[in-house]
């Protein structure tokens, strides 16, 4: 194989990895930038709930958790559970129950343990089952 046939394989490689290099580097990018929004969403969502705005707080943990989903399991289940917050707020425990439930189902591939957010969801799973139970008597 003379220099120049070598030359140009070695380019077409390097060419082949760099393209394989530079489309997993923007997905990576894209998720990032994915995750930066619905921490920021969750952010100001929290910020909402804090000052009473629930209806746009509500809407804010539920887009993040929209987010969130696709990115990191931790932070879809904080989004699940504000939105549980909100509900319990207004007393609408039953309906906190299943988003609490399915917070606490994704536990298992949250990229980190959260022992103490684990038991806070568990606490107010079991609160809101007790507050809807005793509503529907």
């Amino acid at each position: 194989m003379s220099s120049i046939t070598l030359l140009v394989v070695v380019l077409a490689i390097a060419a082949v990895l760099l393209m394989l290099s530079s489309s997993r580097s923007s997905a990576a990018r894209a998720q990032r930038e994915q995750w930066i929004n619905a921490d920021e969403m969750l952010t100001r969502a929290e910020s909402k709930f804090l000052v009473g705005e629930f209806a746009e707080a509500e809407y804010l943990f539920q887009s993040a958790f929209l987010k969130a989903e696709k990115v990191d399991t931790l932070l879809a289940s904080e989004a699940l559970y504000g939105i549980a917050r909100v509900r319990m707020r207004h007393s609408r425990f039953a309906e906190a129950v299943p988003i609490l439930e399915q917070a606490l189902a994704l536990k298992s591939s949250w990229p980190v343990a959260k022992p103490n957010f684990e038991q806070l969801l568990a606490r107010e799973l079991e609160r809101a089952r007790a507050e809807a139970s005793s509503a529907s008597r």
